[in-house]
């Protein structure tokens, strides 16, 4: 059981408004616990450093950051990941910003009470960019944090606290710091790279859009044909890129079982095989990632001489046919 925060908890007083508590060391396990309860069974403990923090009350703004053992004196310049507290009610996107969280998404909120909280770090960097419906058999999570220093700070409304903690390997694994170093390493640019594809099928998806837009807004007009001819045939070259990309034939879970796995999916496989185990990437893992990234690469270069060929083609298209930005349709009788 972690009792830090109760033995801290005699060194405090009582009329302090906020404490920062020393997280305990953490053991980088693999596993968790169920999210339900299942009766008859013990309870594992949570799977990260567990942060303890007291509030006498709800603050209007609160924070919580990870930076990591590279920043001894200023966070922000090593964040890790920041966490928004949800207080004085449910927050808007802007709002979030504003209070200091890396990302819009839920999993970036925390919720806060008045008197004691917890809040447990999953030991994960943040996650790719994800491509809104790919089905990934593997991990489109982010690099697991390698045993080391790191730093937990609190901000609430106007006021810093810090504390530093530490994540030890398990004892009972033989890797050393430099085995996990390479893993952090190259799980990292696993990330990264599928990163770069979903921000590339993202540009696709606007670029099409836009086509669509305009092919339908001159549909009734004389040149429309023409406007209709060229949109088409950049969007058979988008699509191809986006094909190798990923594969959008998939929507189901068993999908992959009927088409074949595309460049984010197969990283999102090779993203697992190399964090499932506390040990270094083989060999293989290191020629497989150089092979997908080149893949990826090939893509997105040819997105971009679409984008410098193809799109301004299309462009100076509609200048030259001097289509109204605005086009209004008569009034039917």
């Amino acid at each position: 059981d972690d009792l830090s925060y109760l033995r801290q908890l005699a060194q405090r007083t009582s009329d302090e408004n906020q404490v920062l508590f020393k997280p305990q060391t953490a053991i980088r396990f693999h596993g968790g616990r169920p999210s339900y309860e299942i009766p008859g069974y013990g309870e594992n403990p949570p799977n990260g450093p567990m942060i303890d923090f007291y509030l006498k009350s709800i603050p209007d703004s609160l924070t919580l950051s990870i930076s990591d053992s590279s920043d001894s004196s200023d966070s922000s310049e090593h964040l890790v990941e920041a966490f928004a507290g949800e207080v004085k009610g449910p927050k808007t996107g802007k709002e979030q910003k504003q209070n200091g969280a890396s990302s819009k998404s839920k999993e970036n909120l925390i919720k806060v009470e008045k008197g004691a909280n917890r809040f447990v770090w999953n030991m994960h960097y943040p996650d790719p960019h994800k491509i809104k419906g790919a089905v990934v058999w593997g991990s489109t999570s982010g690099a697991i944090a390698p045993p080391g220093k790191y730093y937990v700070e609190l901000k609430v409304n106007n006021k810093s606290y810090k504390e530093p903690f530490e994540i030890v390997k398990d004892p009972r694994v033989s890797a050393t710091q430099e085995d996990f170093d390479e893993q952090f390493a190259l799980s990292e640019k696993i990330r990264d790279k599928m990163s770069e594809i979903t921000d590339a099928v993202n540009r696709i998806y606007t670029i099409d859009g836009q086509l669509q837009k305009e092919t339908e807004q001159v549909k009734d007009e004389g040149y429309a044909p023409e406007i209709d001819s060229a949109a088409k045939k950049m969007t058979e070259k988008l699509k191809i890129v986006e094909g190798h990309l990923y594969q959008f034939r998939s929507k189901a879970a068993e999908d992959p079982l009927n088409f074949p796995l595309e460049t984010y999916e197969r990283l999102g496989s090779l993203q697992s095989a190399v964090s499932d185990a506390d040990a270094a990437p083989t060999k293989q893992d290191h020629e497989v990632y150089s092979d997908l990234a080149s893949k990826a690469d090939e893509q997105i270069s040819r997105l971009n001489d679409i984008v410098t060929t193809d799109v301004a083609s299309f462009n100076k298209l509609v200048k030259n046919l001097d289509v109204p930005a605005v086009i209004v349709k008569a009034a039917e009788n």
